[in-house]
């Protein structure tokens, strides 16, 4: 297995060099976590920004409740993967090789397969999940495995050239080509995402009891238990537009959320009908606020605004919960650069946050009838501050 040999040869090489692994907090919820990583190619698709003309090629991982008879700490990216983020957040104070070091628990994979996890009603809610522009899928591994120990099956996916970096399984690399912040191929960066999303629906409710020589992205011991005909579209910055966008474009998607994204695409002004949640961060954005007006006014239907006090846009991320599990002082620079830009919700908090309001969102979603947690503010989470519905 390409998965397994990876994390055997990282722990290995971590060990040589002495470094001490940087553990972040397990899940919180009553289930372990079974992740798995996959390369997915869309065969019918030429990728748009390829200069090869090669066929689209997307990474994505599952996160799986599931009792497993044991756990263990595993690497929370690939290393070249991670390289790359000890650069993208070096002016938060991140030093080089702290990336490697960060680990997130999970089924061991000599536990594979995993028994399923037993919901205490109904199926496993399914939600995939799209990252903000130049963010990677894996910078949120913390929130979703969090999302799926309280029993729903979420999938993250990485859009190759936008994506910060995205590293395939035979150590091909591609790189970000800033495509959201470019007006001239922005439409084209989100109709390609809304196609990947699609694209990897189409794959779970086509495959998922498949056989395969690999761990699957959903097992075939709860793929029966699974809700495949009710999916959410979730995401953050880019990647909730895009998850909006795909709500419009294909009916199978039941509603949703966006995590401080500005707003693109025809869905702005056609509006959805689905439960849509939409959460911002204290950073300011007139555009942003702007498309949501319009968005929550082109739309029938209900639609919640919320938002979290104290986060910055890069704070609706794992950054927070990174950052207050380093070892080390970032720094006064470092420090003043992470409450500009990610904020002073601690780790913990935003983790529950998120957590809560992405689950509400799912059930929402996925059951049609509003949460309490929707219907205004909430006492459990007074840092959250509830604006309309």
């Amino acid at each position: 297995m390409r998965l397994y040999t990876f994390l055997a040869c990282s722990a290995t090489f971590l060990a040589a060099l002495g470094a001490d692994p940087i553990n972040l907090p397990s899940p919180s919820g009553p289930h372990n976590v079974r992740i798995t990583s996959k390369k997915l190619v869309d065969e019918s698709r030429v990728d748009p920004f390829d200069v090869n003309n090669g066929k689209r090629a997307l990474m994505v991982t599952s996160f799986v409740p599931a009792d497993c008879a044991s756990t263990e700490y595993i690497p929370y990216m690939p290393d070249k993967v991670a390289r790359e983020h000890d650069v993208q957040f070096k002016a938060l104070g991140i030093r080089t090789g702290t990336f490697e070091r960060l680990r997130t628990r999970a089924c061991s994979a000599s536990t594979y397969p995993a028994a399923p996890a037993k919901r205490a009603s109904g199926s496993y809610p399914l939600a995939i999940f799209s990252p903000g522009a130049n963010l990677s899928r894996l910078l949120y591994n913390d929130i979703l495995a969090n999302i799926a120990s309280l029993g729903y099956l979420v999938v993250s996916v990485d859009h190759p050239h936008d994506s910060s970096v995205v590293e395939y399984p035979d150590g091909e690399t591609v790189y970000s080509k800033q495509l959201a912040t470019n007006p001239a191929t922005r439409h084209q960066a989100l109709e390609t995402r809304v196609a990947d999303l699609r694209f990897v629906l189409d794959h779970l409710q086509s495959t998922a009891s498949s056989p395969s020589t690999e761990p699957p992205l959903i097992p075939s011991s709860i793929v029966s238990n699974v809700d495949l005909a009710n999916p959410a579209a979730i995401g953050h910055s880019f990647g909730g537009a895009t998850a909006a966008q795909a709500i419009l474009e294909d009916a199978r998607f039941r509603g949703g959320c966006n995590l401080d994204g500005i707003m693109f695409g025809s869905v702005v002004q056609q509006g959805i009908p689905e439960p849509f949640l939409l959460m911002k961060s204290t950073t300011s954005s007139p555009w942003r606020d702007s498309t949501w007006d319009k968005f929550i006014t082109n739309s029938p239907g209900k639609k919640v605004e919320v938002q979290l006090l104290g986060s910055k846009h890069d704070g609706l991320t794992d950054m927070p919960i990174i950052l207050d599990a380093l070892p080390y002082d970032r720094g006064v620079t470092g420090r003043q650069v992470s409450k500009t830009t990610v904020g002073t919700v601690s780790g913990s908090t935003t983790r529950d946050v998120l957590t809560a309001y992405v689950e509400a969102a799912v059930d929402w979603a996925v059951g049609g009838t509003r949460p309490a947690l929707l219907e205004g503010p909430a006492e459990d989470f007074p840092m959250v501050k509830y604006i309309r519905g």
